[in-house]
Parts: structure tokens; C-alpha cells; sequence
């Protein structure tokens, strides 16, 4: 009978020690899966703030393109010009008149 409880205490060892293996390979996966849902969390997050950047700075940009593209689409090169130096303000370009403005068109165009 000894032998058999010898046995048997070995066994009962070597369960022990593989059930330790596996606690200590437990909390490494359990680790890992916290990590990876953070890290999905993140992720989304920086999805949403993206979405919602690109709501808030996109539809004005659009706008202005909108209006460039009625700009381009008028009959009138000046009226181009016009808005040109109204989207672009500066000191020189609102002291144009339109005459000048005329001369500049036809001097380009030549």
C-alpha cells in the first residue's frame, strides 16, 4: 500500500504543480483580453472623435467650395475676380475698383 500512496502523493504533486502552470497562464490570458478591450475601447473612441471633427470642420469647408463653384460657373470673369479678393481680403485688393479690375482681366487674358 505504500507504494500505491507513493504513487499516488507523486500524482497528486505533479496536479498541483501543472494546476499552478495553469492559474499563472490564466491570469496572463485574463491580462490580455483587459488589454484588448481597452485598446477596442480606444479605438473607438478615436473613431468618434474623428466623426465628429470631421461633422463639425467639413460642412463649412463645403460650403465654400459651394460657393467657389457658383463663382466659377458666373458669366462674368470680374464677378470671378470680385469674389476672389472678397474670400481673400486684403488692403490692396479692396482699394480695386472695377475698371481696374476690367484692365487686370484683359491684360491676363492676352
Amino acid at each position: 500500500m505504500s507504494e500505491e500512496k507513493q504513487k499516488l502523493e507523486d500524482l497528486l504533486e505533479k496536479n498541483l504543480q501543472i494546476s499552478q502552470e495553469i492559474k499563472v497562464m490564466t491570469k496572463r490570458t485574463r491580462k490580455w483580453i483587459v488589454f484588448q478591450q481597452i485598446w477596442f475601447g480606444l479605438q473607438v473612441v478615436v473613431i468618434l472623435l474623428v466623426i465628429a471633427s470631421a461633422l463639425i470642420y467639413v460642412p463649412p469647408f463645403i460650403k465654400s467650395l459651394g460657393n467657389l463653384y457658383e463663382n466659377f460657373t458666373k458669366s462674368s470673369p470680374s464677378n470671378l475676380i470680385n469674389s476672389f479678393f472678397q474670400e481673400n481680403q486684403t488692403k490692396n485688393s479692396q482699394d480695386l475698383s472695377q475698371d481696374e479690375i476690367d484692365n487686370l482681366i484683359q491684360q491676363y487674358t492676352k
